[in-house]
Order: structure tokens, then C-alpha cells, then sequence
């Protein structure tokens, strides 16, 4: 199997056992290597010697999630992974939400799988920097 770190294509080179690639519902590029469906972003890691410890993902830093090239990779905590999302590359910030209902802005974070509640505030910048704080003493 080749990887061309320039383009992000894995190509086959006569292996049986490799099926040709296709885009899960996601938009993740997977291909099938002995019957198993394996992403391409993180086979190019593999590929190119670099490992990935437990616990850290491969983030698309465009967030094209079909653009494998390697400078287009890097490794990520899922918090990290999860503020790279479209909403936050244009801008949003993270862990302010406004209710529309009640004219005002909350915060929350997640901690160990569970949501914490961290307030009503009057101003999107109030509410992500209580984000941003409560993310920093965790």
C-alpha cells in the first residue's frame, strides 16, 4: 500500500485485500483492509511512522474531513478536536450558547462525560470565558 503524504491518496498496489476507498455518511475517506473499515487520516499517520497515543484523535485542521494530506493532520484531545468545528473556525465562540427565549447567554462544559453548568451571563464573551476558565481548572 502507498500514501502520498502530498495528496492524501492511499493507493492499492496489488493487494487482494484492500478495497477500494469510499466516504463513510460522516465525509470521512475509508478504505477496507482485510474486510476491516480503516480511516485514511489516521492509516496516513501510521504510514508515515507516527503513532497515536490512546485517548488522542487525528483532527482535519481545515476540517475537510476528505483532505488527508499530512500537513492537513495533526493530533488532537477530542475537547481540541471539538472546538475545530465549523461553527468555531468561523468564529462562535466555545461553550457560548445563546437562549433565544430568554434574551440571554449560558455556558456549559463537559467534564469526565458529564455536562456541567456554568451560568447566565449578558455577553457571548462573558460566557466563553467562563468556558475558557472552567476548561483550564479541570
Amino acid at each position: 500500500m502507498k500514501y502520498s503524504p502530498n495528496t492524501g491518496l492511499v493507493h492499492r498496489r496489488n493487494w487482494p485485500y484492500v478495497t477500494r476507498g469510499y466516504s463513510d455518511q460522516a465525509g470521512y475517506r475509508k478504505i477496507s483492509i482485510n474486510y476491516v473499515p480503516t480511516y485514511v487520516h489516521r492509516l496516513a499517520f501510521t504510514i508515515t511512522g507516527k503513532n497515536i497515543p490512546k485517548g488522542i484523535v487525528v483532527d482535519h485542521i481545515n476540517g475537510d474531513k476528505s483532505d488527508n494530506r499530512i500537513k492537513n493532520l495533526r493530533l488532537v484531545t477530542h475537547r481540541e478536536n471539538q472546538n475545530n468545528r465549523a461553527p468555531h473556525r468561523t468564529g462562535k465562540l466555545v461553550g457560548a450558547y445563546y437562549r433565544k427565549a430568554y434574551g440571554i447567554w449560558e455556558s456549559q462544559i463537559s467534564i469526565n462525560k458529564k455536562i456541567v453548568f456554568l451560568g447566565c451571563f449578558k455577553t457571548e464573551l462573558e460566557a466563553h470565558e467562563a468556558y475558557v476558565k472552567a476548561s483550564k481548572e479541570k
